[in-house]
C-alpha cells in the first residue's frame, strides 16, 4: 500500500472522537452519534436516548428504517459545505456534519433527535396521534416525548455550527470542508441570479455595468465584493450560453483579460500579473465543465485581488491623504462621503470601510472633528491682539 493509500485509509481515532462526542452532547444538551461512511453506528449516545428514540419510533412510525436517512444526511452535509439540517419520519430535527481524513469522508456526526415545537403543537400536527388512539396510550407517548431535548427552530443553525466544529476537530481536512461550503454558497448565489434572468420578460443584454463594478472592485483589492459581482455576471453567462460550455469558456477568458488589466491599474506588479495570465491560460485548456470554470474564475479573482491588496497599505495612505486634503479645502461647503470618494476614485462603500479601518472613526465623525478644530482655531485667532 502506498503512502497516499495509507493516509486515505487511516481510521478515526475513537478515543479522541469519543471525547468530542461527549463534550458536544454535554455542552449542547442534545444526543450525538458517530457514524461511519455507510451510516453504521460507531459511537452511540447515551443508551437511554437510543432506547427512547426506538420506543417512539415503534409507536409513531413503525417499520421505518433510520439508517438510510442518516446516511443521506451525512452525504448531504458533505455536499452542502459541512452541515445539514433534516427531519426524520417522527418530525424530529437532526443535524449531520461530515468527518474527513486525508480529504476523504470517513464518517459523520449525527445530532438528534431534537423536538422543535411545543408538545401540544407536535401532537396536533402528527396524524398518527389523532387516529383512534386511547387516552392512556396518548399519555404514555406524551411522557416519552417530553424526555426529548427541545429547541427553537432557529437554534438548530447554531447547534449545527458546533457540530461542524466538532467534526472538523475529529478529522483533519477543515479547509476541504470550508471550500465545499464556499462552493455550495457560490452556486446558490449564481443560481439566484440565473433565476432572475429567466424571470425577466424583456430581452437581456450583457451586464456591462456589473462588469465595470467588478473591474473597480478588483482594482481596489476588494475580493468580497468582486466575488459577489462575479456570481451575478456568471448568472447571466449561464443564462445566455444556455448550458453551452464553449460559449461560457469564451466569456470567461474575456473576463480574465479584463480583470488582469484591472489588477495592473490597481497597482499590482505588471510582470507578476502577466505571469499569472500565462498560468491561468494554461489551466483553462484543462477545464472541461461548468464547475471547473466557476472554480477557475474564483481562483483568478482571489489572486488578482490579492496582488492589488499587497500594495494596499501604500495606496491607502496616499488616498487618505488626498481625501483629507479635499475635506479640509471644502470645510465651508457641503462635504459628502460620496463626493469625497469620487474625488479619490473609490466607491463610497469601499472608501467608507478603508477610511474607518485606517482612521479609527467614521467619515462623518472625522469631518465633524475637522470643523470643530477649524472653529476653535478661528476663535483663538479672533482673541489675539492686533499687531501694533
Amino acid at each position: 500500500m502506498s503512502k497516499k493509500d495509507r493516509r486515505l485509509s487511516r481510521p478515526i481515532d475513537m478515543q479522541h472522537a469519543g471525547q468530542m462526542v461527549d463534550a458536544f452532547s454535554l455542552s449542547c444538551g442534545a444526543p450525538c452519534t458517530l457514524l461511519d461512511e455507510n451510516g453504521d453506528v460507531l459511537l452511540p449516545p447515551d443508551p437511554d436516548s437510543c432506547t427512547l428514540c426506538g420506543q417512539c419510533q415503534s409507536l409513531l412510525c413503525p417499520g421505518q428504517q433510520c439508517r438510510d436517512l442518516h446516511t443521506y444526511g451525512g452525504r448531504q452535509a458533505e455536499r452542502f459545505g459541512g452541515r445539514y439540517i433534516y427531519f426524520c419520519t417522527m418530525g424530529m430535527g437532526w443535524i449531520a456534519a461530515p468527518i474527513l481524513l486525508g480529504g476523504k469522508v470517513v464518517g459523520s456526526l449525527s445530532c438528534g433527535p431534537i423536538m422543535i415545537m411545543d408538545l401540544d403543537d407536535y401532537i396536533a400536527s402528527t396524524p398518527s396521534l389523532q387516529d383512534d388512539m386511547s387516552l392512556e396510550r396518548l399519555e404514555y407517548i406524551s411522557r416519552l416525548l417530553r424526555r426529548f431535548p427541545r429547541r427553537d427552530p432557529e437554534d438548530l443553525n447554531y447547534i449545527s455550527l458546533q457540530l461542524l466544529a466538532s467534526a472538523l476537530y475529529i478529522g483533519d481536512s477543515s479547509m476541504a470542508v470550508i471550500e465545499r461550503r464556499n462552493q455550495a454558497e457560490q452556486y446558490q448565489s449564481i443560481g439566484q441570479y440565473l433565476q432572475q434572468y429567466k424571470l425577466k420578460d424583456t430581452p437581456t443584454t450583457y451586464p456591462i455595468d456589473k462588469e465595470q463594478e467588478l473591474v473597480k472592485a478588483i482594482s481596489e483589492g476588494d475580493e468580497r465584493d468582486a466575488r459577489r459581482l462575479l456570481n451575478e455576471i456568471l448568472g447571466y453567462i449561464f443564462f445566455a450560453a444556455g448550458g453551452e460550455y464553449q460559449a461560457m469558456r469564451v466569456r470567461s477568458l474575456e473576463l480574465m483579460s479584463v480583470l488582469s488589466r484591472a489588477a495592473i491599474s490597481g497597482g499590482a506588479d505588471q510582470a507578476h500579473v502577466l505571469a499569472l495570465n500565462q498560468q491561468f491560460l494554461e489551466e483553462s485548456d484543462r477545464l472541461h465543465s461548468t464547475e471547473d470554470l466557476v472554480g477557475w474564475l474564483t481562483r483568478l479573482i482571489t489572486r488578482y485581488a490579492g496582488l492589488v491588496f499587497e500594495q494596499a497599505d501604500v495606496k491607502r495612505k496616499d488616498i487618505l491623504y488626498d481625501a483629507i486634503n479635499y475635506m479640509k479645502q471644502h470645510l465651508a461647503e457641503r462635504v459628502t462621503l460620496e463626493e469625497t470618494a469620487r474625488q479619490v476614485g473609490f466607491s463610497p462603500n469601499y472608501f467608507s470601510k478603508v477610511f474607518k479601518d485606517e482612521m479609527g472613526c467614521t467619515f462623518s465623525h472625522y469631518l465633524s472633528k475637522l470643523r470643530i478644530d477649524r472653529s476653535k482655531a478661528s476663535a483663538w485667532a479672533a482673541k489675539m491682539p492686533s499687531p501694533a
